[in-house]
């Protein structure tokens, strides 16, 4: 009768099939048919899944000399009365150089090195 799934699927795309008649494939055509509505499936997932977290992300790029606000990662000081809470989140700098896809090495607007950090740390 069908020798495979894609016999299957012809059959049912012209109405020649229904379930019930299922039953009568061989296990071989059975399993191909599985993988198919499997391979299906995950690519329906995918296609979510990388709708969701495009949401969310942004690409940016930022020019070399660009002045950006690059957040501040400063931490308490007892011993010199000093409160990270109080300071500010964020503090302006310029671009000195592009170090791969994400990552920017950045300088102080006197030109003194600031530290390398990721574009979600960045913000214009």
């Amino acid at each position: 009768m069908f020798t495979n799934g894609a016999d299957y699927q012809l059959a049912r795309r012209l109405k020649a099939l229904e379930d019930n008649e299922l039953y009568v494939l061989p296990r071989e055509s059975k399993i191909v048919l599985m993988r198919e509505e499997i391979r299906k499936n995950s690519n329906k997932a995918y296609e979510r899944s990388a709708a969701v977290y495009n949401q969310r992300s942004r690409n940016v790029r930022f020019a070399v000399g660009q002045e950006v606000y690059r957040k501040n990662f400063t931490l308490s000081n007892f011993g010199q009365n000093y409160n990270a809470k109080f300071a500010k989140k964020f503090v302006k700098c310029r671009i000195k150089s592009r170090i791969g896809n994400n990552m920017y090495e950045t300088e102080t607007l006197q030109g003194k090195p600031s530290g390398i950090y990721h574009a979600k740390d960045l913000k214009q």
